[in-house]
């Protein structure tokens, strides 16, 4: 598990159903990832995580969204305290993550 993965991050997103900023909590719960995901004024789905890979500074995650039987990738890649990647979501394909930064953690 990447420790610097882990805390508060904040990155501003702009898509055709949401544009703002998102928060993301990257937790260790017992040796293993959990997510909790907060877009103001968005409910979130649940998902399951499928498989999640990792290698010096960048964490890849493959999860299932259960409502809409389809699976989103993550791929990021932490700088310190900044983050940048991309989120690939069914229906709306990917999403850049430019200069997030973790807020606490």
């Amino acid at each position: 598990m990447l420790d610097i993965a882990l805390g508060k991050w904040i990155c501003h997103v702009d898509t055709f159903i949401f544009s703002g900023d998102i928060k993301l909590n990257v937790k260790n719960k017992n040796g293993e990832y959990d997510f909790e995901l907060d877009m103001p004024g968005f409910n979130m789905p649940n998902f399951e995580i499928i498989s999640i890979s990792e290698t010096a500074d960048s964490v890849a995650a493959t999860i299932f969204v259960p409502t809409l039987k389809k699976e989103a990738e993550i791929n990021v890649k932490f700088t310190g305290d900044t983050v940048n990647g991309y989120i690939k979501v069914p229906f709306m394909g990917k999403i850049k993550i430019k200069n997030g930064k973790k807020i606490s953690g």
